[in-house]
C-alpha cells in the first residue's frame, strides 16, 4: 500500500506540474472538453477498481489491473488543480502515504515485542502515530513552506482520518489476518476509498459495487443448511407421530 500510494503521489505531483491543461488556448468549449476528460479518466477509474476486485486472485490480470488504477488514480487526482486552486487532496494522500510508511515500521517493531499484542490492538497502535506525525509533518510543510491556509490543512487532516477510518471499517479484518491471499482486497478497498477525495459519488458508486460483488461471489450464501433430525430410513414412508421423551 505505500508503495502504491508513494506512485500515485509521484504521478499528482508530475501532472500538476505539467499542467497540460494551461499549455492550451482558453475557451468555453476546452473548458466543457477537459471536464469531459477528467471525469472520463475518473469513470475508468472506478472501472478498473472494480475489475481489479473481481480479478484480484487471478495473476497476472491482477497486477495488470493494479498498475492501471495506479496510473488512472494519480492522473485522476493530479487534475483536479484544473478546476480547483486548493491541494487539499496532495495533503491527504501525503498523510496517508506517511501513515502506511510508518505503520509498517511500527508493526515490524511491535511484532518483535513479547508478549505480543492482539491483532486489533496491534494495527491501531501501528496506524494512529504514523497518521499523527503525518498530519504533524503536513501542517509545517503547509504553514513555513506552502501559502495554504489552516482551514485546508485542518479540512485534510479531518478527511485523511475519515478515510483511514473507512478502510478499516472495510478492509481492517484483512490487515489483522495478514494473509497473503488477502493482498488484493487490501488494494481495493484502498483504492476505493480514495475516490473520496475527488468525487464522492464515485466513491459511493464504487463501494456500492463492490459491496454488491461480496454478496454476489460470497461462497456461503448458496450453501443449504443441512436439516435436523431427519427420519431414520425405516421411518420413511411410516404415518407420521408426535414422539415426547
Amino acid at each position: 500500500m505505500t508503495l502504491q500510494l508513494m506512485l500515485v503521489f509521484g504521478i499528482m505531483v508530475l501532472v500538476d506540474w505539467a499542467r497540460p491543461w494551461e499549455k492550451t488556448s482558453p475557451g468555453h468549449h476546452l473548458q466543457i472538453l477537459q471536464q469531459v476528460v477528467f471525469y472520463t479518466i475518473g469513470f475508468l477509474n472506478l472501472v478498473s477498481v472494480v475489475g481489479l476486485y473481481f480479478a484480484k486472485d487471478r495473476y497476472p490480470t491482477n497486477y495488470m489491473l493494479m498498475a492501471t488504477t495506479t496510473l488512472l488514480s494519480g492522473i485522476f487526482w493530479g487534475m483536479t488543480r484544473a478546476h480547483s486552486a486548493v491541494t487539499m487532496h496532495f495533503q491527504i494522500v501525503g498523510i496517508l502515504m506517511f501513515t502506511m510508511g510508518a505503520a509498517v515500521v511500527s508493526s515490524w517493531a511491535l511484532a518483535t515485542k513479547d508478549p505480543k499484542m492482539p491483532g486489533g490492538s496491534m494495527l491501531l497502535a501501528s496506524l494512529a502515530p504514523g497518521w499523527l506525525m503525518g498530519c504533524v509533518t503536513n501542517a509545517l510543510i503547509c504553514t513555513l513552506w506552502l501559502p495554504t491556509g489552516s482551514l485546508e490543512v485542518l479540512a485534510a487532516t479531518g478527511f485523511s482520518f475519515l478515510l483511514i477510518c473507512i478502510m478499516l471499517l472495510d478492509a481492517g479484518k484483512y490487515l489483522v489476518s495478514c494473509e497473503p491471499d488477502d493482498f488484493m482486497s487490501v488494494i481495493v478497498s484502498m483504492d476505493s476509498s480514495l475516490l473520496v477525495i475527488v468525487s464522492i459519488p464515485f466513491f459511493v458508486l464504487s463501494f456500492c459495487l463492490l459491496h454488491t460483488g461480496e454478496a454476489v461471489l460470497d461462497p456461503t450464501g448458496d450453501v443449504e443448511v443441512p436439516t435436523e433430525h431427519l427420519p431414520a430410513p425405516d421411518h420413511i414412508g411410516a404415518s407420521n407421530t408426535l414422539v415426547i421423551a
